[in-house]
């Protein structure tokens, strides 16, 4: 009966009550009573009758407590005893020896508790395994055993121990296990994000400006190129959002109707032709949000449904996307599909970081649970609902904004105006890719390349109507020249433009932050809404 006697050593089966200081024993269908005999040593042993009268009433407090299963395994006669707990552990109605024990216990640890009971068998030495073992009703739980092989002129000729459900334990530890794993690749993610949206930042602006450029197969290309790049940047995000403790990114207020409207645009153009989606918005309110952050949980929702009808292999593919007023207070976004549904096995678990049912190397498992801390950072909650058969439904519960934007204007968004942007960023390629962007949309662009060359553009004669700073640059970062800079131009607007996240020390400084790389519409939203066009100082 090695490392896993669980399988099959019987337990005894202390009662609560103990009348004329004996011990009942339930096993192979009969009960049998036996008398407490002195006292051998404070171990299991003490649960098969071997304390004195006085400890009866102390062990079996104990045993009640700790929800120890208590079980023995006679060796001669091959009677196994169980006490009641260990029924509940295992749900099963009779004592069961190690062999049948074996045959419960879960597919991937048979060989190995086979291995550790033949091993205590030949030794004499109890040997424990942590093992799962599948009840009859399907539910698997984790069970430690413990226990000893009691000798008598040298030889076995009992085993006595106890299973312990250590289920809690080890989602505990597993749960652990995915918290550092998801600290050491957002600590991995942090350190390559800068140089790597840097990179992103540049390649997109001269996407977007190709594209206007060419027509037909290239420019199908170049729009193909442009979603991959984006998706390269979400997933950044994605992994960097879980290696934060709060919210370090700029919020705006923003009409939700509009959000997910825009999301749902984007969804139709790079999903299959088959899937429809079907789009009810009629809330009328906006929420206060990480613009990026928000859009990526829509878009997750989105591609999760399509994601489940294409597995599906769904007919009449179909999702629904809505925008509902349901409180004062809260706005409901809903995502329905009409697909296969959720099994609850799994239902219980898709919040949860890098757990996926997709194949290896078709899933980051970060989707939903990007979702969901998407939702706790902004004050809301996200739910499912799924029959199987009929689909599932995601709904996201957001607290609505009281504080009123102001809108810009579609032409505001497409001519700049003549307002001057200096761009300061230590990658040259970036700064020029941006310029060409603004120029294209009527800004006038003055570059410089960190801090000091922006200090020596303000001190001079030059219109600037905003800067866009990046935060980490080699000769010291963009929060250590904001002040001199606001000296220098009083009210002047001043924007982040990083590819790190900012702590909110620093972004109290500036008027807005923008991570690389900023879509198009968000940069060029974010000027218009702060730009100011002025003279020189």
């Amino acid at each position: 009966m090695p490392a896993c006697p669980v399988r099959g050593l019987a337990l005894p089966a202390l009662r609560r009550r103990v009348p004329e200081r004996r011990a009942e024993l339930h096993g192979d269908g009969r009960r049998t009573s036996v008398p407490l005999k002195h006292r051998e040593s404070v171990t299991l042993e003490s649960a098969v009758g071997l304390l004195p009268d006085d400890d009866v009433e102390v062990v079996r407090l104990a045993v009640d407590a700790t929800g120890v299963g208590v079980w023995s395994l006679d060796l001669r006669t091959g009677v196994t005893m169980w006490n009641r707990r260990m029924y509940e552990l295992t749900g099963l109605d009779t004592p069961i020896n190690p062999e049948r024990y074996i045959q419960y216990v879960h597919s991937d640890d048979q060989a190995v508790v086979e291995q550790t009971i033949r091993t205590t068998m030949d030794t004499g030495q109890f040997h424990s395994l942590p093992h799962r073992f599948v009840r009859p009703d399907g539910k698997v739980r984790w069970m430690q055993v413990y226990g000893r092989v009691m000798h008598e002129n040298g030889a076995p000729f009992r085993i006595v121990g106890g299973n312990v459900d250590i289920t809690e334990q080890r989602e505990l530890e597993e749960r652990f296990r995915a918290s550092h794993r998801l600290e050491t690749v957002g600590q991995l993610a942090a350190g390559i994000s800068h140089n790597f949206n840097n990179l992103l930042a540049t390649i997109l602006p001269a996407i977007e400006l190709a594209k206007d450029a060419t027509r037909g197969d290239v420019q199908a290309a170049l729009e193909e190129a442009a979603v991959a790049g984006t998706r390269a940047a979400e997933l950044v995000r994605q992994v960097t959002t879980w290696s934060r403790k709060d919210s370090t990114q700029s919020t705006t207020i923003e009409p939700i109707d509009g959000l997910v409207e825009r999301v749902v645009g984007m969804c139709r153009r790079f999903f299959e032709p088959m899937f429809i989606i079907d789009v009810k918005l009629k809330s009328g309110v906006a929420v206060r949000c990480q613009l990026a952050e928000l859009e990526q949980a829509v878009m997750n929702l989105l591609v999760n449904a399509r994601d489940a009808l294409r597995d599906a292999g769904s007919m009449l593919p179909r999702i629904e996307a809505s925008c509902e007023r349901v409180s004062e207070n809260t706005v409901r976004v809903r995502i329905s599909d009409n697909g296969p549904g959720i099994e609850p096995q799994v239902l219980s678990h898709i919040f949860e970081p890098f757990f996926t049912t997709k194949p290896v190397g078709s899933g980051t498992g970060l989707g939903l649970s990007t979702v969901m801390a998407c939702a706790d950072r902004l004050g809301g909650t996200v739910r499912c609902d799924t029959t199987l058969g009929r689909g599932a439904t995601f709904e996201l519960f957001l607290p609505i904004a009281r504080e009123v934007r102001t809108p810009v204007t579609q032409s505001q968004l497409t001519d700049g105006g003549g307002a001057v942007v200096l761009v300061v960023d230590d990658e040259a390629p970036l700064r020029r890719a941006i310029a060409r962007l603004l120029v294209r949309h009527g800004y006038k662009v003055i570059q410089a390349e960190d801090g000091r060359a922006a200090l020596a553009v303000l001190r001079s004669d030059e219109v600037v109507s905003v800067v866009l700073l990046d935060q980490a640059m080699p000769s010291g970062a963009g929060h250590t020249y904001v002040a001199q800079m606001r000296s220098l131009r009083p009210g002047l607007p001043i924007l982040f433009h990083t590819g790190h996240d900012v702590v909110e020390e620093h972004r109290a400084l500036v008027d807005d932050v923008l991570l690389k790389p900023v879509p198009t519409d968000v940069l060029l939203t974010a000027l218009a809404t702060h730009r100011k066009p002025r003279t020189s100082g």
